[in-house]
Protein backbone atom coordinates (compact mmCIF):
# COMPACT_ATOMS: atom_id res chain seq x y z
CA UNK A 1 0.00 0.00 0.00
CA UNK A 2 1.32 3.59 -0.89
CA UNK A 3 2.02 5.80 1.88
CA UNK A 4 0.86 9.17 2.25
CA UNK A 5 2.38 12.38 1.77
CA UNK A 6 0.61 15.84 1.21
CA UNK A 7 2.57 18.46 -0.24
CA UNK A 8 2.01 22.30 -0.75
CA UNK A 9 4.00 24.39 -2.59
CA UNK A 10 4.25 27.79 -4.03
CA UNK A 11 3.20 28.70 -7.28
CA UNK A 12 6.05 29.98 -9.55
CA UNK A 13 8.74 28.60 -7.00
CA UNK A 14 11.25 26.22 -7.16
CA UNK A 15 10.28 22.98 -5.08
CA UNK A 16 12.24 20.25 -3.99
CA UNK A 17 10.90 17.19 -1.64
CA UNK A 18 13.33 14.11 -0.40
CA UNK A 19 11.69 11.07 0.86
CA UNK A 20 12.89 7.45 1.69
CA UNK A 21 10.65 4.72 0.04
CA UNK A 22 9.51 2.49 2.63
CA UNK A 23 8.03 -1.20 2.24
CA UNK A 24 4.91 -3.00 3.90
CA UNK A 25 7.11 -3.67 6.91
CA UNK A 26 8.57 -0.11 7.88
CA UNK A 27 12.07 -0.81 6.51
CA UNK A 28 13.50 1.00 3.17
CA UNK A 29 12.93 -0.13 -0.29
CA UNK A 30 16.17 -0.72 -2.29
CA UNK A 31 15.52 0.91 -5.97
CA UNK A 32 18.40 -0.37 -7.36
CA UNK A 33 17.74 -0.94 -10.89
CA UNK A 34 14.33 1.26 -10.39
CA UNK A 35 13.31 4.16 -12.49
CA UNK A 36 10.73 6.41 -10.66
CA UNK A 37 8.14 8.94 -12.12
CA UNK A 38 5.24 11.27 -10.59
CA UNK A 39 2.41 13.26 -12.30
CA UNK A 40 -0.10 15.24 -10.13
CA UNK A 41 -3.97 16.21 -11.74
CA UNK A 42 -6.73 17.90 -10.54
CA UNK A 43 -8.90 14.83 -11.00
CA UNK A 44 -8.41 11.15 -11.75
CA UNK A 45 -9.02 10.91 -15.97
CA UNK A 46 -8.17 14.85 -16.15
CA UNK A 47 -7.20 16.45 -19.54
CA UNK A 48 -4.28 17.63 -17.93
CA UNK A 49 -1.40 15.89 -16.32
CA UNK A 50 1.52 17.52 -14.88
CA UNK A 51 5.04 15.81 -14.73
CA UNK A 52 7.52 16.42 -11.24
CA UNK A 53 11.12 15.94 -12.32
CA UNK A 54 12.15 12.43 -10.12
CA UNK A 55 15.24 11.71 -9.54
CA UNK A 56 16.83 8.42 -7.26
CA UNK A 57 19.31 9.89 -4.92
CA UNK A 58 20.20 6.92 -3.28
CA UNK A 59 19.28 3.54 -4.69
CA UNK A 60 20.21 1.59 -1.87
CA UNK A 61 18.34 3.70 0.88
CA UNK A 62 15.16 3.97 -1.44
CA UNK A 63 15.87 7.81 -1.17
CA UNK A 64 14.48 10.00 -3.96
CA UNK A 65 13.55 13.49 -4.84
CA UNK A 66 11.19 15.38 -6.32
CA UNK A 67 11.69 18.51 -7.84
CA UNK A 68 8.65 21.21 -9.36
CA UNK A 69 10.54 24.25 -11.09
CA UNK A 70 8.80 27.55 -10.24
CA UNK A 71 8.90 28.37 -14.30
CA UNK A 72 6.67 25.22 -14.90
CA UNK A 73 4.73 25.53 -12.00
CA UNK A 74 4.64 29.23 -12.85
CA UNK A 75 2.55 27.95 -15.82
CA UNK A 76 -0.26 25.82 -13.97
CA UNK A 77 -3.58 27.06 -12.03
CA UNK A 78 -3.31 27.15 -8.54
CA UNK A 79 -5.15 24.72 -6.60
CA UNK A 80 -5.73 21.28 -5.24
CA UNK A 81 -3.70 18.29 -7.02
CA UNK A 82 -3.69 14.65 -6.53
CA UNK A 83 -0.48 12.85 -7.37
CA UNK A 84 1.99 9.93 -7.38
CA UNK A 85 5.26 8.56 -7.84
CA UNK A 86 5.09 5.15 -9.09
CA UNK A 87 8.82 2.86 -9.27
CA UNK A 88 9.49 0.77 -12.45
CA UNK A 89 11.92 -2.16 -12.43
CA UNK A 90 11.99 -3.19 -16.30
CA UNK A 91 14.51 -6.30 -15.18
CA UNK A 92 11.69 -7.98 -13.76
CA UNK A 93 8.79 -6.13 -14.69
CA UNK A 94 7.60 -4.52 -11.74
CA UNK A 95 5.30 -1.72 -11.29
CA UNK A 96 4.43 0.06 -7.94
CA UNK A 97 2.63 3.10 -6.80
CA UNK A 98 5.01 3.98 -3.57
CA UNK A 99 3.86 7.33 -2.29
CA UNK A 100 1.06 9.31 -2.88
CA UNK A 101 -1.36 12.29 -1.94
CA UNK A 102 -2.55 15.75 -2.71
CA UNK A 103 -0.14 18.52 -3.48
CA UNK A 104 -1.58 22.46 -2.96
CA UNK A 105 -0.15 24.80 -5.72
CA UNK A 106 -0.98 27.86 -3.68
CA UNK A 107 -0.68 30.99 -5.60
CA UNK A 108 1.40 33.87 -6.04
CA UNK A 109 0.76 37.54 -6.01
CA UNK A 110 3.92 38.52 -7.85
CA UNK A 111 3.55 38.92 -11.72
CA UNK A 112 4.44 35.78 -14.10
CA UNK A 113 8.24 35.40 -14.41
CA UNK A 114 8.63 38.20 -11.67
CA UNK A 115 11.96 38.04 -9.72
CA UNK A 116 11.90 39.15 -6.06
CA UNK A 117 15.62 40.48 -4.57
CA UNK A 118 15.54 41.09 -0.43
CA UNK A 119 17.48 44.21 0.02
CA UNK A 120 17.55 44.67 3.94
CA UNK A 121 13.74 44.77 4.95
CA UNK A 122 12.25 45.30 1.94
CA UNK A 123 11.68 43.60 -0.81
CA UNK A 124 11.63 44.73 -4.54
CA UNK A 125 10.48 43.41 -7.73
CA UNK A 126 12.44 43.04 -10.20
CA UNK A 127 11.53 42.49 -13.82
Amino acid sequence: MASIVNIFADQGSDYTLSLTVKNDSGGTTDLTGYTAEAYFQKWTGANKVYKFTTTITSPTTGALQLKLLGSVSDDIPSGRYNYDIVIHNSEFDISRRVIEGALVLRPTASPKGATLLETGNKLLLEG
